[in-house]
């Protein structure tokens, strides 16, 4: 599979922990960097209001991933 690769300036204005949440989930990253860069945007505005580590998580698997985790849920076992 290839990873699309990011444009730099929205590499630069990404949260830490959000980019940290992106890089542990293969899936998540590749969705994210192909999206236009308004709903990128709309999705890095919405990790502000988040305070921990599995709230990240969590968000990245509905904003990102709902088909594969419908309720958020990353306890889920396949």
């Amino acid at each position: 599979m290839r990873i699309p690769k990011p444009e730099r300036s929205v590499l630069g204005d990404l949260p830490s922990g959000f980019g940290m949440a992106l890089l542990g989930n293969t899936e998540a990253y590749n969705r994210f960097f192909l999206l236009p860069e308004e709903e990128r945007q709309n999705i890095i505005d919405g990790v502000y209001s988040l305070s921990t580590n599995a709230e990240m998580r969590d968000y990245v698997s509905r904003t990102l991933l709902p088909d594969i985790v419908p309720d958020g849920n990353r306890n889920i076992i396949f």
